[in-house]
């Protein structure tokens, strides 16, 4: 359709009157951004293991009081995951570990989420 006004056409498409382009991009999918979330959120995931490690004093024996060193389940996760035989009921029952973890953490976001949403 013929635009009787070449100053609409221009404004259409977005043209400078030398009649280059405005805009010089095109969308590139945020590789740079994911990456960066990927990296933040494992060295997060590592960190807080190590301090996990630290904090609790690493002991693997259970104890009854609260003031004894105490070794958490990521800890022991992440202490025991290299030195374990692929296949073995040790490698087995760490991942029943990190399932456990799983399930427990996602039922209290759940849960959260039910009580910010319902208030």
């Amino acid at each position: 359709m013929p635009c009787p006004n070449p100053c609409a056409k221009q404004a259409s498409h977005s043209e400078r009157p030398n009649g280059k382009p405005r805009f010089s991009f095109y969308f590139q999918p945020p590789l740079r951004e994911f990456s960066a979330a990927f990296l933040l959120g494992l060295g997060r995931a590592f960190g807080e293991t190590m301090i996990v490690l630290m904090a609790t004093g690493n002991a693997a024996l259970l104890s009854g009081s609260l003031f004894d060193p105490v070794r958490t389940m990521s800890a022991t996760i992440g202490a025991e995951m290299a030195e374990v035989v692929f296949g073995d009921a040790h490698y087995n029952v760490l991942f029943f570990i990190g399932v456990c973890l799983f399930v427990f953490s996602f039922t209290l976001n759940a849960v959260a989420e039910f009580i910010v949403r319902s208030v």
